[in-house]
């Protein structure tokens, strides 16, 4: 049922789960999940999409695309409020509830520190019983990546430093090291599985009422893992590592762009892809296999990447001094289709573009993205412009704008004022008030099946809601959340929604 939206005119909202609101200090798995898709099916949407579920270590930045492993979730995310109603967890003490109620901003740092506490109390209770039975199905039903995440997992905290300083047998693991460490740290690896199970329970759970509701959810895959990873550390020969410091010889970024003159340097180790085709690129085909248990559908991140990638020297400090390397997108697609069928995936075909990019997802007819604020960032005909609404052809999603964008009035408030006066001239007003709705309205007539607005566009919020700036570093970098989405606001969005025909079938 949800794979036939693919077809059908219809639209959503860009939200990740940390920006949910609440009294805790970031977003979760809990009510007002439950309650947001209420309000997306109320506003008639039927897409909810969001930002890669992986987890972040406890830094400042917990940037969503460099996570530890290509396959687990957040446990950052894990609601606990059937356990403080059970009485297995006590309430929160009066410090912790201020800190929260105080929260406009997720604070990921702490919110993962207390988390951790909590749930170490909540496996200490409830895995001697029947849970661990539970626990021990899921451990072998995602057998591919769980036992090495949880031991990568569990050595990383209790050493507190990077997986390049491991130290002797470590730094790549060796299979004495791997016996050594199961052993000493076996409550700890048990933790770990502990923690993945309730998010993955959770997130189904959320998933399925989603779907009942008519709501699909979009996943992202990133393209890239963090260097400091369990997938890294346990397969270091499907990177380009030097083996024997197991540190990147070449890392990930794109060159100079719109966003940086001195491009983007991601610096995650970029893939082996003559080790992955060997293996059938068994690698990626379980992680799609894991991440469409989790969603209705994938939009892959950086699909330049799967013709030809970016990489600069390990160790360099900008991604300025690099060049292209081929990728076997063709062949990879063409196994993960044999082995699981059709593929829900949406890509983000954006950035350098050359033919051959175009040739591979038409060839497997995925559908790609059009920002509309990339529609009038510059001068120029609109006739020349590929992200101007009349050039969209119908097989594509449309974004106002996405993660890594300024919101929608923001947008227009940083334009020089001939630019200001062109985009107001093309949504058919002389006046920036209300200019979010006439934004949200261009982008649902455009001829595209699918529009995703970012919910901040929504609600007419400026430069604070901002989700992440590319290239910076920043606390500031995914830790907004959204206030009420009020019964006014939903009428309006799904008036908008009607108008344009994408209530759907």
């Amino acid at each position: 049922m949800m794979k036939s939206l693919l077809n059908q005119r219809v639209s959503g909202i860009l939200l990740h789960p940390t920006s949910l609101p609440g009294k805790t200090l970031c977003g979760e798995l809990g009510n007002e999940a439950y309650a947001f898709v209420d309000a997306l099916a109320a506003a008639g949407q039927k897409l909810w999409a969001i930002l890669p579920l992986g987890p972040t270590f406890e830094d400042i930045y917990h940037c969503p695309y460099s996570s530890y492993s290509g396959f687990a979730g957040n446990p950052v995310l894990i609601s606990l409020a059937d356990f403080y109603e059970s009485g297995l967890l006590k309430k929160a003490n009066s410090k912790a509830k201020k800190r929260a109620s105080k929260a406009d901003r997720a604070d990921l740092a702490q919110a993962h520190k207390d988390k951790e506490v909590l749930l170490k109390q909540l496996f200490d209770k409830l895995y001697p019983t029947s849970w661990y039975s539970r626990v021990n199905k899921f451990s072998a039903e995602h057998e591919f990546w769980l036992d090495d995440f949880s031991l990568f997992t569990a050595i990383r905290k209790k050493k507190g430093v990077p997986r390049t300083s491991f130290g002797s047998g470590l730094t790549t693991i060796t299979p004495q090291a791997k016996s050594r460490y199961r052993n000493e740290l076996s409550q700890q690896i048990e933790f770990e599985k502990f923690c993945q199970y309730l998010f993955f329970y959770q997130w189904q759970e959320l998933k399925r009422y989603a779907n009942k509701k008519g709501v699909a959810i979009v996943g992202d895959m990133p393209i890239y893992v963090s260097d400091d990873s369990a997938d890294v550390w346990s397969r270091p020969e499907l990177f380009q590592l030097d083996l024997k410091t197991g540190r990147p010889k070449l890392v990930s970024g794109v060159p100079p762009d719109s966003f940086s003159k001195t491009g983007q340097l991601w610096n995650h180790p970029v893939y082996n892809w003559r080790e992955m085709e060997k293996t059938k690129f068994l690698w990626w085909t379980e992680r799609m296999r894991v991440l469409s248990k989790l969603v209705n559908f994938v939009r892959i991140d950086h699909f330049r990447g799967f013709v030809g990638f970016w990489a600069v020297k390990g160790g360099s400090k900008t991604a300025q001094h690099g060049r292209w390397y081929p990728c076997p997108g063709d062949k990879l697609f063409s196994t993960m289709k044999r082995a699981l069928g059709e593929l829900p995936i949406i890509v983000e075909d954006l950035g350098h573009l050359t033919d051959d990019v175009h040739a591979l997802r038409e060839k497997f007819s995925f559908m790609g993205m059009k920002i509309l604020q990339a529609g009038f960032d510059g001068p120029g005909r609109l006739s020349h412009n590929p992200y101007v609404p009349f050039n969209y052809v119908q097989h594509t999603v449309v974004y106002p704008g996405t993660h890594d964008n300024p919101t929608a009035c923001d947008f227009l408030h940083q334009l020089p004022k001939d630019l200001q006066k062109r985009v107001l001239e093309y949504i058919g007003s002389d006046s920036p008030e209300h200019f979010h709705w006439n934004f949200i309205r261009v982008a649902s007539s455009s001829p595209s099946k699918w529009c995703i607005t970012p919910m901040q566009d929504v609600l007419g919020l400026g430069s604070h809601a901002r989700m992440n700036m590319p290239g910076i570093q920043s606390w500031k970098n995914w830790t907004w959340r959204m206030d009420e989405f009020d019964k006014k606001q939903i009428r309006q969005l799904r008036e908008i929604t009607a108008v344009y025909d994408r209530l759907g079938n």
